[in-house]
């Protein structure tokens, strides 16, 4: 028996949004990437975080999901089904307004995770928001010591005497050790 398809689809994008709507185009992963003949594309909806799968299928790149709530939150997947299983997913998360006609998130993931689609969301925005607090917080110790090192470098500039010299040349050791790095 054939493998699952390797890849998911790509650019899943809105290319329409109404209250009740949405119509999805993607594009199909590389005929390679199938393994095995072309079936369907499942598309799986839930609507955002307590609703109930539904499943529908398209045999295009294009699909036209309708019947939705309005001003509901909606993550969407899109995979690709061929002889081999069904493949990875690529999914978009939309909110049914009239006015908004943007993607608000996209991911891709394993087609198969049930209804936890929205923790991989979730995870995902986590771990962002991590990455971002340890940048900011080494950016921080960085320009507290450069700060403390050019105060160190400013202080042995100054002609000093007895102990305040040894003080002062001894002080910024660190600073010389990281500058001749």
């Amino acid at each position: 028996q054939s493998a699952e398809p390797s890849a998911s689809p790509t650019q899943l994008t809105v290319l329409s949004l109404t209250t009740d709507s949405v119509t999805l185009h993607w594009v199909s992963p590389s005929g390679r990437d199938w393994n095995g003949d072309f079936v369907q594309f499942p598309i799986t909806y839930q609507a955002f975080p307590d609703g109930e799968n539904t499943t529908a299928t398209s045999t295009s790149t294009n699909s036209t999901l309708t019947s939705l709530a309005g001003n509901t939150r909606y993550v969407i997947s899109v995979a690709l089904e061929s002889t081999g299983g069904v493949g990875p997913a690529a999914m978009v998360a939309i909110v049914t307004d009239a006015t908004d006609t943007s993607i608000t998130d996209t991911e891709e993931t394993q087609e198969g995770s049930g209804g936890d689609n929205h923790v991989h969301f979730y995870a995902l925005i986590a771990v962002g928001v991590c990455c971002g607090v340890i940048s900011i917080a080494f950016l921080l110790f960085v320009m507290a010591n450069h700060r403390k090192c050019s105060h160190a470098k400013s202080a042995d500039s100054k002609p000093a005497s007895g102990m305040a010299a040894a003080e002062g040349s001894g002080g910024n050791s660190n600073c010389n050790k990281a500058r001749n790095v």
